[in-house]
């Protein structure tokens, strides 16, 4: 599914998620300016067939609703009002001029729904280090467990106040939907970024270790009795450990992605955008 963002705030579709948490935030002054949506109605729809069909149809209807996008009435942030499968999810976020990114979350209080593929293991698997598995140099991310419109808003507050800190920086100017969709992609695609470094190392750790002692094994072997070499039972042996390897090297690669995921070492960091006020 391609990552492009598109504004629907003029589609009818589903009604809003969360519009209890939406008409909070405006109670506190903050503006609604739109709702988007990252697929088209096709690519959601082809998207639902890789999980199980009880669930597709309750996650089809979700997804079709898209995002919420609010910002506050000063335009120092903007907020995402959203879902993730079974409970409620607002962001809000905060881009500093000079390009790192603020982020307090409302905590997940459900894990994903798993892909008729699933994962090769949730014994490996934390919901909190999931959800900030992507803050990095240059992008500070915050949960805040079950909270109100007005807690959530004072912890992002606080939360930027210690980021930027003694360091001159301050929030850039937060306008329009068209920033916001900026904004919200440019995250994403950093998002995507750490899990493809993440996927990178962890697929180097499980191989190469798996190649290595595969190459061993073949070189001690003995192929042949009497100093003759057996060319057909090397030659299976060969092709059932290649298959082996790539079996086992995928499994353990599945098993292992979530912690090496949660290293924040390897992550790369936050590339700052141009304020949202200057594009």
């Amino acid at each position: 599914m391609k990552m492009v963002l598109h504004d629907i705030t003029a589609i009818a579709g589903p009604d809003e998620h969360c519009p209890e948490f939406r008409a909070g935030l405006e109670e506190l002054g903050w503006q609604v300016l739109g709702r988007v949506r990252l697929a088209t109605h096709d690519e959601i729809v082809e998207l639902m067939e890789n999980y199980d069909p009880a669930l597709a149809p309750a996650l089809l209807e979700k997804e079709l609703t898209g995002t919420t996008v609010l910002r506050e009435r000063d335009g120092t942030s903007f907020a995402f009002v959203d879902w993730f499968f079974r409970c409620p999810f607002t962001r809000l976020m905060t881009l500093l001029d000079d390009g790192r990114l603020v982020e307090t979350h409302e905590t997940w209080t459900s894990d994903p729904v798993e892909p008729r593929r699933g994962w090769a293991s949730r014994a490996l698997f934390d919901r909190r280090r999931e959800q900030t598995r992507s803050a990095t140099r240059g992008r500070s991310i915050v949960l805040v467990d079950d909270p109100g419109p007005a807690e959530l808003v004072r912890a992002h507050r606080e939360h930027v106040a210690r980021v930027v800190g003694d360091a001159g920086a301050s929030p850039a100017p937060h306008i329009s939907l068209a920033q916001a969709m900026d904004l919200f992609d440019h995250q994403l695609r950093h998002g995507v970024a750490v899990g493809r470094r993440a996927a990178s190392l962890t697929g180097l750790l499980t191989m190469a270790p798996l190649v290595v002692l595969y190459i061993v094994l073949m070189q001690v072997i003995p192929w042949g009795t009497d100093g003759e070499f057996a060319v057909l039972p090397y030659l299976l042996t060969s092709i059932g450990g290649v298959a082996l390897v790539v079996v086992l090297g995928r499994w353990l690669m599945l098993l292992l992605l979530p912690p090496v995921g949660y290293v924040r070492a390897i992550r790369p960091a936050f590339r700052g955008m141009a304020p949202v006020g200057t594009q």
